[in-house]
């Protein structure tokens, strides 16, 4: 005689709902994700923590979301050159690298992102060509910048003085 059903899910059915029901989009696995913003805030405090390595992975998360996000990429060029400060020699290099990329893109989405055009300028100013810094770059971005905002531009002016 067969046994009688009591169930109304068994564990593969229960499992085979979840799995459907995640898959199409009803919930999130990860709920920050529809959430840039609250990715932003808490990677700018595990940054003010120097925790940058976490901070820099939360804010890859964000620009995945919203690629054409100026202040993430600002950011999270910042998180890359502070994890360079502290990593040895090799992947400094790397992180350099990104750092610049990001400043780049930064200035590139939003032009009037006078911190980031700041942080970009000190970058070229103190990194070496190999990783993408350089006198002539950072000459470049000044002059780019004084057609922006001359008063910031005067403030980079200094920067590249200091570097000299």
């Amino acid at each position: 005689m067969p046994k009688p059903k009591t169930a109304v899910f068994s564990n593969k059915n229960l499992m085979i709902a979840i799995y459907l029901y995640l898959a199409f989009g009803i919930i999130s696995a990860e709920p920050n994700q529809a959430e840039p913003e609250s990715l932003l805030k808490d990677a700018i405090s595990l940054y003010s923590q120097g925790n940058y390595k976490r901070s820099s992975i939360l804010l890859e998360q964000a620009i995945k979301i919203e690629p054409e996000n100026a202040i993430f990429h600002h950011w999270l060029g910042k998180a890359y050159g502070r994890e360079a400060q502290q990593a040895n020699w090799f992947r400094a290099a790397g992180l350099a690298r990104k750092t610049g990329k990001q400043f780049e893109t930064a200035v590139n989405l939003d032009p009037h992102q006078t911190q980031a055009w700041l942080d970009l300028i000190e970058f070229y100013s103190k990194a070496p060509a190999i990783v993408g810094g350089g006198r002539k770059k950072a000459d470049a971005a000044l002059a780019k910048l004084k057609l922006i905002d001359p008063l910031t531009a005067d403030r980079a002016a200094e920067i590249i003085a200091q570097q000299r």
